[in-house]
């Protein structure tokens, strides 16, 4: 169980590198083809001897990792695979694909099909809301979803049709009032998709391809069964 948390850690460090180049990049058009750098860490103010030390640390644990990428300010600083697996392979992203539809969503916001993540979900589905439903689940916003604080119970859905996807998840019982607290929800992201289907009028992956994937000429598209 903790070389999980620790490759999660990991991922998360990653994600959140990489999200600060991307977000610094995205403030002007790109006007020639783009390529990822190479760096030393000091360059970028990083201390390779942490990472050397965090490559130790993965190596005496035996940790089960594909790879290990860090980029920071749109620099590659550290890149290490992990036999038999290589760099073109393709891995399952697992729940770091949250940020993928994080991203799809400031794409979405960017683009206009929402007007601001302070957006109530209710608007969007106001037939799934009755008078006699927690009154608090009217006022959860966007940001609560991408955030994970919409306040709602844990609860497993997942036998259940696409069709009564939204209503199942929004009909789950309120154990916080939205923004009090963080709780980890596959629900509010699976929320966000339905939403992002329902703003743009296309299949999330359709979405991802066209704003995010193709431009940044990523050609593998995952099968989604």
């Amino acid at each position: 169980m903790k070389k999980r948390y620790l490759v999660l850690s990991f991922l998360i460090l990653i994600l959140v590198l990489s999200s600060t180049s991307t977000f610094a990049m995205s403030s002007s058009p790109v006007e020639e083809e783009w390529e990822w750098k190479t760096s030393t860490p000091e360059e970028q103010g990083m201390d390779s001897e942490a990472l050397l030390g965090a490559l130790d640390y993965i190596e005496r644990q035996d940790i089960d990792l594909n790879s290990l990428l860090v980029i920071r300010n749109g620099h590659i600083v550290t890149e290490v695979y992990y036999p038999p697996h290589r760099e073109e392979d393709a891995a399952n992203l697992y729940s770091a694909t949250k940020s993928v539809l994080s991203s799809l969503i400031g794409i979405a916001l960017e683009e206009g099909y929402l007007e601001s993540v302070d957006q109530r979900v209710y608007d969007f589905f106001p037939q799934y809301y009755s008078d006699d439903m927690d009154p608090r689940k009217k006022e959860i916003t966007i940001e609560n979803l991408l955030t994970m604080t919409a306040g709602y119970a844990i609860e497993p859905y997942w036998n259940i049709s696409e069709a009564t996807l939204p209503e199942r998840i929004i009909k789950r019982p309120l154990i916080n009032q939205p923004g009090e607290s963080f709780v980890y929800d596959n629900g509010s992201s699976d929320l966000l998709a339905v939403i992002l289907n329902e703003i743009t009028d296309m299949t999330v992956i359709d979405f991802a391809n066209e704003y995010l994937f193709e431009p940044m000429e990523i050609d593998y598209v995952p099968q989604i069964t």
